[in-house]
This record gives C-alpha cells, sequence and structure tokens, in this order.
C-alpha cells in the first residue's frame, strides 16, 4: 500500500476535498497525553477543537493532513497516524465501515472499499490490483506531496487491515440494507429524512434480531449521543420511532400470517407475548387479538 503516484493532470485542488472525522477524534487527547495543548495546536491551522468532538463531522482532507503533520512532529511520534487508528474498526467509516464489514466475501468487501470510500473520503482513491492470486490493495492520496499525507496513509493501513480482521462473520442482510444506502448517498439530519433512514434501519435490524440505540447510531457512523440529538432536531426520539417501527411490522405480521403471538413478540424483539401484547395495546387502543379479528384474520 503506497501513496507515491504523482497527481495526475486535470484533478480538482485537494483543498476542495474533505474527510469524516473518523479516528482523527483520537489526535487532540493523544497530544494532550502529550503535554500539548490541543486547542492551540488546532486553532493554528485554522480549525476550532469543537470539531473533533465527533467522528461524523467533516473537515478538509488538506487541513487533517496537516493537523497530523504537525502533530507528529510537536510530539515526536513519527507512526502518530498507525497510533491514533491501530484500535479502531470499520464503524469509524460511518455506513461505508458497515457496508463493507457486512460483506459476504473477503472479495466483496475489499470491491465496496474501493467503490464507496469516497463517501467518507475525498482526498483520496483506494485500489486493487490483482496478479494471478495476489491481490494487491493501495490507498492514493491525491496530492502526495502535501506535509502530513504519510500519516493519513499509516491510518489507512490500519483500517485495510481491521477491515480483512472484521469482514469475517458477516451479516449479509445488512450487507444489503448498507448497499442501498450508500447507492443512495443521503446524508442523515437533512430535513426530515433522520426519520425514515431510521425507521428503515430499524426494520431491517429487527429483521436480524439485534435491535438496539447503538446499532441503529453505528449505521451512521454516529455516537449514541450525536444520533439522539439528530433525532431530537427533528422532533422525535428513538424510541417514538421504534415504537413506529415495531406497530408497522406488527399490523404486517398479524394481517398477513397466520404467526401467533409469542412468534410475534420474538420476531419483534420482545422478551414475551405478554410485553407485546401490551405494547401493542398501548400503540393501538386494543389487543392484537381483538385487532387481527377486524381484518378477517383467524387467530
Amino acid at each position: 500500500m503506497a501513496n507515491s503516484t504523482p497527481r495526475q493532470r486535470g484533478r480538482p485542488n485537494i483543498s476542495n476535498h474533505v474527510i469524516r472525522v473518523g479516528s482523527a477524534i483520537k489526535i487532540p487527547p493523544l497530544l494532550r497525553e502529550c503535554g500539548i495543548d490541543a486547542s492551540a495546536l488546532i486553532a493554528e491551522i485554522g480549525l476550532r477543537a469543537e470539531i473533533f468532538d465527533h467522528p461524523d463531522n467533516v473537515i478538509p482532507f488538506a487541513k487533517l493532513a496537516e493537523l497530523a503533520h504537525l502533530a507528529a512532529e510537536r510530539t515526536g511520534l513519527p507512526d502518530l497516524g498507525l497510533r491514533i487508528c491501530i484500535t479502531t474498526g470499520l464503524a469509524v467509516l460511518g455506513t461505508v465501515g458497515h457496508l463493507v464489514a457486512n460483506s459476504a466475501t473477503v472479495g466483496g468487501g475489499l470491491t465496496s472499499f474501493v467503490s464507496y470510500l469516497h463517501l467518507h473520503d475525498e482526498g483520496a482513491a483506494p485500489f486493487i490490483k490483482q496478479e494471478g492470486r495476489l491481490a494487491i490493495m493501495g490507498y492514493e492520496v491525491l496530492e502526495p506531496d502535501l506535509p502530513g499525507t504519510e500519516q493519513i496513509v499509516f491510518g489507512a493501513l490500519v483500517v485495510i487491515t481491521n477491515l480483512l480482521r472484521e469482514i469475517c462473520g458477516a451479516n449479509t442482510q445488512l450487507h444489503e440494507f448498507f448497499a442501498l444506502h450508500v447507492r443512495d448517498n443521503k446524508v442523515v439530519g437533512e430535513g426530515g429524512a433522520v426519520k425514515d433512514q431510521s425507521q428503515r434501519i430499524m426494520r431491517t435490524l429487527l429483521s436480524t434480531g439485534c435491535i438496539d440505540q447503538d446499532e441503529v447510531a453505528r449505521a451512521f457512523g454516529m455516537s449514541r449521543r450525536t444520533f439522539a440529538r439528530r433525532l431530537e432536531e427533528n422532533g422525535t426520539t428513538f424510541r417514538e420511532l421504534l415504537d413506529a417501527a415495531r406497530f408497522d411490522a406488527a399490523r404486517g405480521l398479524l394481517r398477513s400470517s397466520g404467526a401467533s403471538l409469542e412468534d410475534i413478540a420474538n420476531r419483534l424483539c420482545y422478551s414475551d407475548a405478554t410485553a407485546f401484547a401490551r405494547a401493542f395495546r398501548r400503540w393501538s387502543g386494543e389487543s392484537p387479538a381483538a385487532w387481527r379479528r377486524k381484518q378477517g384474520v383467524l387467530a
């Protein structure tokens, strides 16, 4: 893996490209551990320290390279990029990371990584070369002579290594959802889109039996707190959206299948049929059995 390819003629200047903060969220704590004023150093490159509070924030790629260069210089850590990313997983890439991690095969994961990394990182282009049975993964920075890009490459090396580790034990149902999500290239938090996208994710996760707020937040590459704030800004909460997704799924199951209440409760991740029936009565004002009879379905 290298970034030695010279910049190609006609490419837009790298100053026009951005990158999600991602694992760079760990730069300020590392600076402080080394006795360096993180806020002051970040201010030197014209950014506010608060932008590193959340991994889903975006910054200019060139600014991240500049910060990495200064941080490595001031701390005396020539492998700063590697240190920052060594303990991070693919979730740091947001939805793209989840798509890659849930690929059915290593080849499929690498292909997804190459196809969609630009949604996380506009300042570089990954590539794959195959020579017989040997596959070579590369990461080309658009302006490799920019100071600090070597630290970003160190980080990318770790990300690709973690990619190969995490791709095992993939959930193909989630892969299909994330593939659709990145193809649509929607940004969470734009208008009311957060509600629709969150409910789609919840319905997908309900089918896999792993629904919780952390899972949905990770699907957007956010922390639980950031996700909760985005929902609040759109006038809703995780519980309200989860109830809506469960109610919608429950009505579909009650109307179109002969599944028992125990089976439906299990599919919707309730502890038992009693808990499900209590929730359904709260949503609809009647029991699941009564609602089902009104639809002309025999219990």
